[in-house]
């Protein structure tokens, strides 16, 4: 299709899932170095201007939400007279066999220390914040959830990384879908299952979501309630902290969980983020109170659909959100009960299944054709222990980037800790949400949001032998 109209054109795509759209993805880095805020500025007006998307609005008043192209540029810095060790003090064990909670402020206030001079009505779709510190400077990109997903805001950061080292960057191109082609026509692969075979896989996607403002309605006063519930102690609150994890650690539980279903389970072959993923599922639930064991609790992990989908043009790439999630379900007695082996394996074989060809073409056949329809999950419990997501951003080489090319003094400026902020409008957090990423060293940290109890007992989640015990 044509290049973008920097205009007042509105452009949409017609198969983004509707998890996004009241959500901003927010990318917090620690950078070892202080930097020179007019060539940050100076890179992120180059940026914008090869990439205007990032430069246009989020469109709400349409159906489906569209976006426009433009040159706006939001942008702000600001100076504080403190070393890093005091103004935002992070640290964890590095040296630890075993998972740990990293010491940190609270993490509302070290979210605050990221993103400032953000108005809650502001309509653009993207904005740099940057804090200059003695001795670092923390680096916030936002990028409006429903036209990006972690994958593209790890391409913006990177290409905003590249442009400070005078690297090319690709050509900007709009989403397939955001003319006249749908994502579904896409499909590298093309479809070999009977009729059978693929309308069980569009049903199994539309179980997942309700439709129509009633079922919203709905779901927003079940959110009311457990925001009442929790206030006044009747449901868990929940916390969010940051978890430091050795890589020697999930090596270990991975050997051992693949050991474990070796007789039962032998084609199976489990990865890292498997096992994390189904540890973490069993530090929030083990430790509930039995009286919740028959409660559903469904799992959501996430999907990028991009990889089945034709690539566009070489030399050009297109910010488009291409997630979707995969439900597990499960009940709090499972997750009580069953190893970290067998979670897994849930894990897995649901992954596998909605990551098969047809699934993926009937999940995007089902978002064009509720492109217009007001969705929202089909939760089979509670909200708040009800479900829970998880999210793995280990793909992502932010440990890796370096920003020397706006450093002040000329030095080195590699990226020495990473806050992945997926931040909704109201600011809530009713459910057990985990953000996983590698910390370039071997290990992961992971954003983890817990129980209180959870957290106290946390260390009890960690052993190895109790995790399997002979």
């Amino acid at each position: 299709m044509e290049g973008p109209d920097l205009g007042s054109s509105k452009y949409a795509c017609n198969s983004v899932s509707s998890l996004g759209n009241y959500s901003t993805i927010y990318t917090g880095l620690i950078v070892d170095a202080v930097l020179d805020s007019a060539i940050l500025k100076g890179k992120l007006t180059e940026l914008v201007g090869l990439w205007p998307i990032l430069g246009g609005d989020l469109i709400k008043d349409t159906k489906p939400w569209s976006f426009t192209c433009g040159s706006t540029v939001d942008y702000a810095s600001r100076a504080i007279d403190q070393s890093l060790a005091t103004y935002l003090p992070i640290y964890h064990e590095q040296h630890g066999k075993e998972p740990s909670i990293m010491e940190s402020p609270e993490i509302s206030a070290v979210d605050e220390k990221f993103i400032f001079n953000v108005s809650p009505s502001l309509a653009n779709s993207f904005r740099l914040r940057v804090t200059l510190l003695q001795d670092a400077t923390l680096l916030c990109f936002g990028i409006t959830h429903h036209i990006c997903d972690g994958n593209d805001c790890w391409e913006v950061v990177k290409a905003f990384c590249d442009l400070l080292s005078n690297k090319p960057i690709p050509l900007f191109a709009l989403p397939p879908d955001a003319g006249d082609v749908r994502m579904s026509d896409l499909m590298k692969a093309k479809n070999m299952c009977s009729e059978t075979e693929s309308n069980f896989h569009y049903r199994t996607h539309a179980q997942n979501y309700d439709t129509g403002i009633l079922n919203l309605a709905m779901t927003v006063w079940r959110v009311l309630l457990t925001i009442i519930a929790m206030k006044f102690g009747f449901l868990a609150e929940l916390t969010t902290k940051f978890i430091y994890i050795p890589g020697a650690w999930v090596d270990e539980l991975r050997v051992k969980s693949q050991a474990e279903l070796k007789d039962c389970s032998p084609e199976i072959q489990l990865t890292r983020n498997d096992v994390i993923a189904a540890w973490y599922l069993k530090s929030v639930y083990s430790h509930q109170p039995t009286a919740m064991s028959p409660n559903p609790v469904d799992y959501f992990g996430i999907i990028d659909f991009r990889r089945f989908i034709e690539p566009p043009k070489p030399g050009t790439y297109y910010i488009r959100c291409s997630v979707g999630a995969f439900r597990c379900k499960f009940s709090v007695q499972q997750l009580k009960e069953e190893s970290v082996a067998e979670i897994a394996r849930d894990i897995r074989l649901t992954t596998l299944q909605y990551t098969s060809t047809e699934s993926v073409h009937q999940s995007l056949r089902f978002s064009e054709n509720h492109t217009s329809k007001t969705l929202t999950l089909a939760l089979r419990g509670t909200i708040n222990l009800g479900f829970v997501v998880v999210s793995h951003w280990t793909t992502f080489d932010y440990a890796g980037l370096d920003f020397s090319g706006a450093s002040l003094n000329g030095q080195k400026a590699p990226v020495i800790f990473v806050n992945p902020m997926i931040v909704n409008t109201w600011n809530l957090t009713i459910a057990p949400v985990a953000v996983v990423m590698k910390n370039g060293s071997g290990g992961y940290w992971i954003r983890a949001t817990n129980t209180s109890t959870g957290w106290e007992r946390f260390s009890l989640s960690n052993s190895i032998e109790s995790l399997f015990p002979t």
